[in-house]
């Protein structure tokens, strides 16, 4: 997949036009999705994807991906493909990130520093550094909107708590222990107000929602299928709070889906380019927006390899028909929106 006079570009295979409109392609078998596209840069250590889209304009629309080895957080133009820049100043090991949509930001784990990084879009200048705790080291992080402003969640693997920050002032909202053993895998559910944990270490490997005061809701879901250690964690937004929940099952080369109401089990796919899967993925990432109002899924592939790591693209409609699932058109209403659009870098 790769080539010398290329090394340092993006390497595509994207169909635009059926991204653009959401088309469905035929699943070749069963529970197997044939990617839309691939992209990489660096191709060192890559860890967890992120979307954005520019409420303005939805071609500028941006796919990132931390990268360990390169200590950065590269990212993509969706549309086109092309790299368009990255966001630097980690000084420790960058993490995961996280899109605010609302205060059009980038907001990514330093957990060798203990902070989280926080830089505008689309421009990816450096605003300001939060700090987590002296004691802490955060891994994994989500935006939620919360009485009008953004919290800013993240997992502390160092003391086994979760850790809400107001995003302007770095204010702690509130904290709580998990219970749990390693917990990179997290997304916040706004719309039902809870947090949802994937523990990778337990030999249970399940995950767990809990509401914003910690604690849990429901029992632990996917014990019966993660073949083994479930990472990353992400939402299909359907009205009325329905939709489903993916979770990446890198030991198997899989990606489970559960129903977003009940948590109970919907589906298992896999994404494939030919013959080769997509593994070995830490984190996931689904994009709803204007731009891609059905929905847009990545996932990387070969997560800490130091050289074929990549970021598969591939619409959520050709998931939904492998998988007999919902596809949803996202209202505009549904999304948050700035006031305006920021300043072109």
């Amino acid at each position: 997949m790769r080539d010398a006079d290329r090394l340092g570009t993006v390497l595509l295979r994207l169909s635009a036009a059926a991204l653009l409109c959401g088309a469905v392609a035929p699943a070749p078998a069963g529970e197997l999705v044939e990617l839309a596209g691939e992209l990489q840069e660096s191709g060192s250590n890559y860890e967890d994807p992120c979307f954005w889209q520019d409420p303005a304009d939805p071609k500028l629309s941006f796919g990132c991906i931390t990268s360990k080895g390169k200590n950065r957080v590269e990212c993509f133009n969706l549309t086109t493909g092309e790299f368009v820049g990255a966001a630097r100043g980690f000084a420790g090991d960058v993490h995961s990130c996280d899109v605010d949509r609302v205060r059009n930001e980038l907001v990514s784990t330093d957990s060798g520093e203990r902070v989280v990084l926080v830089h505008k879009l689309p421009s990816l200048e450096f605003t300001r550094t939060l700090p987590v705790a002296e004691t802490a080291e955060p891994t994994g992080i989500c935006v939620l909107r919360a009485a009008d402003r953004s919290l800013i969640v993240v997992t502390d693997e160092e003391s086994g708590h979760v850790i809400a920050l107001d995003s302007e002032t770095g204010e702690v909202a509130w904290r709580w222990a998990h219970g749990l053993v390693d917990t990179e895998g997290v997304a916040c559910d706004d719309e039902r107000r809870r947090v949802i944990l994937c523990d990778d270490k337990t030999g249970l490997h399940a995950c767990q929602a809990f509401g914003y005061d910690g604690k849990r809701i429901g029992e632990p879901f996917g014990s019966a299928v993660f073949g083994g250690e479930p990472e990353g964690a992400a939402i299909y937004r359907c009205p009325e709070g329905k939709g489903y929940v993916v979770v990446a099952d890198p030991d198997q080369g899989e990606f489970e889906v559960f129903r977003r109401e009940d948590l109970t089990h919907a589906c298992t796919f896999s994404l494939k380019s030919g013959s080769d899967l997509t593994s070995g993925t830490d984190g996931i990432e689904i994009l709803q927006s204007s731009g891609w109002p059905q929905g847009l899924f990545g996932a990387c592939d070969e997560c800490s390899s130091e050289t074929d790591d990549q970021l598969d693209l591939v619409p959520w409609p050709e998931i939904a028909a492998a998988c007999s699932l919902e596809t949803c058109t996202l209202a505009a209403e549904q999304a948050p929106v700035a006031p305006q659009s920021p300043a072109r870098p």
